[in-house]
């Protein structure tokens, strides 16, 4: 869900840029990059624990 919103606010800067700081963006990038790298380590994470199991 974070992942989602994250990527929601990004859209909404790169549809429409002008009402947002270069600080703002770099935040929202940010935001969107961090949030893809949990989610990617949780899948991670998931994944070895079924291979550990197996």
């Amino acid at each position: 869900m974070a992942e989602e919103f994250a990527y929601f606010k990004g859209d909404m800067v790169l549809d429409s840029p002008e009402p947002y700081t270069a600080e703002e963006m770099w935040e929202v990038i940010m935001e969107m990059f961090t949030t893809t790298i949990v989610v990617r380590d949780a899948m991670r994470e998931d994944l070895m624990s079924h291979t550990a199991e197996a």
